[in-house]
């Protein structure tokens, strides 16, 4: 069964969109990956980077707050295991910020590497609410 995690890091941006007015950010982010298969996952989008073991992946997401679409609404980067557990490592909205600050991604996957045992696991059908 596919799990959803996240690192520190992307929890703090998500607490940091809210406080901008991005309200719909965690449903918008639900509604891209619940009900879809682990190969639909594996297949979004752009393909960052793939090792032996995981993909990394950049998706737009339409922002409903706004009722802008995908190219006006958020980033995330996020990566995808072996055993299929997805992992939100970054997210941004593009109105605010065409492209991660340099070196952001690389240490996103850093901060993932050292927090592995600790990941927090997200209901992907319940606005991502912590396990």
């Amino acid at each position: 069964m596919m799990r959803f995690l996240s690192i520190s890091s992307f929890r703090k941006d998500l607490k940091k969109l809210n406080k901008q007015g991005y309200l719909s950010c965690q449903k918008d982010i639900c509604e891209e990956f619940e009900s879809k298969a682990e190969e639909e996952i594996r297949q979004m989008t752009i393909k960052i980077a793939e090792t032996e073991s995981n993909l990394l992946i950049k998706r737009r997401i339409a922002n409903s707050g706004q009722k802008i679409g995908k190219s006006g609404g958020f980033r995330l980067f996020f990566t995808i295991n072996r055993v299929a557990d997805v992992v939100f490592l970054h997210i941004y909205p593009k109105k605010e910020q065409a492209n991660p600050a340099e070196g952001i991604i690389e240490e996103r996957l850093s901060e993932y590497e050292s927090e592995k045992e600790i990941l927090q696991e997200h209901e992907i059908n319940n606005r991502l609410k912590e396990k």
